[in-house]
């Protein structure tokens, strides 16, 4: 085999390659979890689920805050991110095209207290029982 046969078909083989990396139909989709006052939020469980698919993944927010889901096949999602003492978060209708990176900041609001109240009736104890008697 010649030098410039060998040349081009290497040649061939590089372009070949970049082309199929070029069209690898992905996104990812990146942010940053904090608080009404913008402190981060770490260890915050951060849930993205492919609407058609049903794909789901899942991690903490970071030290910092951030998340990242690299390689994400295109499509629409739902985010929801949750931490304890937190209300919810959930956001539909996330779309991501091919080689799009997004970026989507959530802000997490406290938790409105939730309060119980139980009430048991019991028998008072420390009063004789009545008893009626018809004669």
């Amino acid at each position: 085999m010649s030098l410039a046969r060998g040349a081009s078909l290497w040649l061939l083989l590089v372009l070949f390659c970049e082309v199929t990396f070029a069209q690898d139909p992905s996104a990812s989709l990146e942010g940053q979890v904090a608080d009404q006052t913008g402190g981060s939020i770490a260890g915050a469980t951060v849930t993205i689920t492919h609407e058609k698919t049903g794909l789901v993944r899942k991690q903490s927010s970071t030290d910092e805050g951030s998340f990242v889901f690299p390689v994400l096949p295109v499509g629409e999602y739902t985010l929801t991110v949750e931490k304890s003492e937190f209300a919810a978060f959930r956001q539909t209708a996330i779309h991501l095209n091919v080689n799009q990176t997004m970026r989507l900041n959530v802000v997490l609001d406290v938790a409105a207290a939730q309060q119980a109240l139980s009430i048991e009736a019991k028998p008072n104890s420390s009063r004789p029982a009545r008893t009626c008697s018809a004669t």
